[in-house]
């Protein structure tokens, strides 16, 4: 009987240590299975994740910018008949396309001094971005691309359009510049009067102050001296309206226009 009192707390410590070791085995089982659970959902979304931006990454097309320098302003017909025709050129690119305009506005800022602060604050403004492509709409933009693309600039395409064909041979020794003149035709356009109204005498060309005005009338000179000795050849420049009526009004004459802005 004492024997008995003597081991029953020493079988109630091992039936407890007993139940203790399989109680922390049962939770350890549960705890790996739940761990074990977290870990597959984990794996299948990630998966998930990762098709995904696979997928997103793949339809997001990548950036190409394209900055265009305009003569000029953006009030004009023409900057915007070319902006409509540059976009639509892009809309089916495997890119996609940012636009940059600036607008050097010649006309309304002839000073040479004004000039040079706006191209000194296209230099600041965009050096630093990286450009695929220049296009410039003009000869002040063009010239201003010539004298700094090498220097900041340097390795991106430009295309130039010009309008009306500058005096003389454009020379454009870069390899990384191409494009595309026109010409305002004066000879052309007098031989058509001269069909119209052969007995014609006086022919007069109208033209503004504005450098590119100068150039302009420049080319017109130029290509019209072989009718030096056939008429009287006037050159107005910078008249207002009253002005150029009262001169009309004197004589009879074709008015040769220089280009669509000039005033007739």
């Amino acid at each position: 009987m004492d024997t008995y009192r003597l081991q029953w707390p020493d079988q109630r410590r091992i039936r407890a240590n007993c139940l203790f070791v399989w109680c922390s085995e049962s939770r350890v089982r549960e705890r790996t299975k739940a761990f074990s659970k977290l870990q597959l959902m984990l794996s299948v979304f990630l998966c998930f994740f990762l098709l995904f931006q696979s997928s997103a990454t793949s339809q997001i097309k990548q950036v190409r910018r394209v900055l265009i320098f305009y003569e000029a302003g953006a009030y004009k017909p023409m900057p915007n008949l070319v902006d409509q025709g540059i976009r639509a050129a892009f809309d089916n690119s495997a890119y996609r396309i940012e636009f940059y305009r600036e607008f050097m506005e010649t006309a309304q800022f002839p000073d040479p001094a004004d000039q040079n602060q706006f191209r000194e604050f296209y230099v600041r403004k965009y050096q630093n971005l990286r450009l695929d492509v220049i296009v410039t709409g003009g000869p002040a933009p063009l010239q201003f691309m010539l004298k700094n693309h090498q220097t900041y600039f340097r390795g991106v395409p430009v295309i130039y359009c010009l309008p009306n064909r500058l005096p003389g041979r454009l020379n454009v020794s870069d390899s990384a510049f191409t494009g595309i003149e026109a010409d305002v035709a004066p000879a052309a356009t007098l031989e058509a009067a001269l069909r119209l109204q052969p007995d014609t005498r006086h022919v007069v060309v109208v033209s503004g102050t504005t450098p590119f005005d100068r150039q302009q009338e420049a080319a017109v000179k130029d290509q019209l001296k072989t009718y030096e000795n056939r008429f009287d050849t006037s050159y107005l420049t910078g008249l207002t309206m009253p002005a150029l009526l009262e001169r009309r009004n004197r004589v009879r004459w074709w008015l040769l226009p220089r280009t669509p802005r000039c005033s007739a």
